[in-house]
C-alpha cells in the first residue's frame, strides 16, 4: 500500500517510505504546550532500517492535562489510507497555525506502532502516528516540531502537535 508524503506541491504518494533518509537514527524528548493548556512531553529513540526504510524503536507521550499516557513502540511504516490522510492533513494545519513550513526541514521522521496506556489497568491500548522533525541548533523562534496521534484503544482520537519549547530532537 503507497504512503502519503508532503512535497511543496502538496502530497505525493510513495511506495513505503516512513523516514527522509533510510538507515537514520532518531533520539530526543522534550516538550511542547497542550492545547488544553499543559504541556505534553514527548521521547523517542528509533532507528530506520536501510532497505524497507521501517522505524524500530520506542518512546512515550505524556500529556498531564489531558490525562494522556502512553508507551511507544514503532514498528513498520504509515501505509495510505484514512487515518493516514487525516493525520498528515491535521499535522499540515497545525504547522501552518504554529509558523512551521514542513518543506523547511532538516530532518524528519514518520513513525507508526502501537500504543500501550500507562498504566495497562487504563484500558485497551491502539496505533499511534508521530511526525518528527528535527529543525537542527541555533535557529532563533525554530524549535524542533512534533505531531502525535493516537487510535484506537482508550486514547482514540488523541492528536497533539507543537514546537519543541524545552528539549531536542535529533536525526542522523
Amino acid at each position: 500500500m503507497p504512503v502519503f508524503r508532503r512535497s511543496g506541491l502538496g502530497f505525493v504518494v510513495i511506495a513505503g517510505v516512513a523516514v527522509l533518509a533510510a538507515g537514520c537514527t532518531i533520539t530526543g524528548g522534550g516538550w511542547f504546550a497542550s492545547p488544553s493548556g499543559g504541556k505534553v512531553a514527548f521521547t523517542v529513540n528509533g532507528t530506520s532500517d536501510e532497505a524497507s526504510g521501517d522505524v524500530t524503536g520506542g518512546g512515550d507521550i505524556h500529556d498531564q492535562a489531558l490525562g494522556v499516557d502512553a508507551h511507544l513502540v514503532a514498528a513498520g511504516t504509515i501505509e495510505g489510507g484514512p487515518q493516514a490522510f487525516n493525520f498528515f492533513v491535521r499535522t499540515l494545519n497545525c504547522a501552518d497555525a504554529e509558523g512551521v513550513s514542513l518543506d523547511d526541514r532538516t530532518s524528519e521522521v514518520t513513525l507508526v506502532g502501537q500504543y500501550t496506556p500507562q498504566p495497562k489497568t487504563q484500558g485497551p491500548g491502539g496505533t499511534f502516528f508521530a511526525l518528527v522533525q528535527d529543525r537542527g541548533q541555533g535557529r532563533s523562534g525554530q524549535g524542533d516540531f512534533v505531531a502525535v496521534e493516537l487510535f484506537g484503544g482508550v486514547f482514540d482520537g488523541y492528536f497533539s502537535c507543537g514546537i519543541v519549547q524545552g528539549g531536542n530532537f535529533n536525526v542522523k
